[in-house]
Parts: structure tokens; sequence; C-alpha cells
């Protein structure tokens, strides 16, 4: 459902979604690989505000196991 909100979000929105709309779009209780495909969705369609600290960007890989951040961790590069 998230997948699919994001993907009809005006461009025009999209130049800030922060790290906290983000982590809330990623949905907290949701399973690892939701989150994970959440995330890899923000990052492709750009959605992501630019520049993330890297403090941001571990706000956005907590919770994330080895596997997933590891694939997370090249999105956000």
């Amino acid at each position: 459902l998230c997948i699919s909100a994001i993907s009809v979000i005006d461009q025009h929105m999209a130049a800030g979604v922060d790290v906290a709309q983000a982590l809330t779009l990623m949905g907290a209780q949701e399973k690892e690989p939701v989150r994970h495909r959440v995330l890899s969705t923000l990052v492709r369609a750009k959605l992501l505000k630019p520049a993330l600290t890297d403090e941001e960007k571990l706000q956005l890989l907590e919770g994330f196991g080895a596997n997933y951040r590891t694939t997370a961790m090249q999105f956000l590069k």
C-alpha cells in the first residue's frame, strides 16, 4: 500500500520527503522486506530530500539486519 501511494506522489511535493516522513512511510511495525521495498522505492523515485546527512542515513537503516542493511546502504550512497 505504501509503495502504491509513493508511486503517485506529485514530484513537486517529493522535493522534500524528510527522514521522519520516510520512516513513517516505511512503517515501524512493518516487516523488514516491506520497509526495505519502501526505502528502495523512495530512493529510486528520488523522493528523499537531497543530501541526507550520515546521521539521517543511519536513522533510515536502523532496524535492518545485515542483508537488508547492505543493500539499503547502497541505495543511500
